[in-house]
């Protein structure tokens, strides 16, 4: 009975990260850390992806004062 109690919490767990934003990006960038040397030509394209997905936050905030 423990051992499914385990794995109930492991699974919440997973969820849990998956769900929250900032954890679940650090998971990704620990994944993409190592492997951007071999591949620097994604690495530059995920750079500016995700520095104009930064730069729209600016913009919703503006959008969001107006309602």
């Amino acid at each position: 009975m423990l051992d499914e109690d385990s794995s109930d919490s492991d699974s919440d767990n997973k969820v849990e990260w998956q769900k929250d934003a900032g954890e679940y990006s650090q998971r990704i960038w620990q994944w993409w850390k190592p492997r951007r040397v071999d591949f620097p030509v994604h690495a530059t394209a995920l750079q500016l992806i995700v520095l104009v997905q930064l730069s729209s936050c600016s913009i919703e905030r503006e959008f969001s004062k107006l309602e």
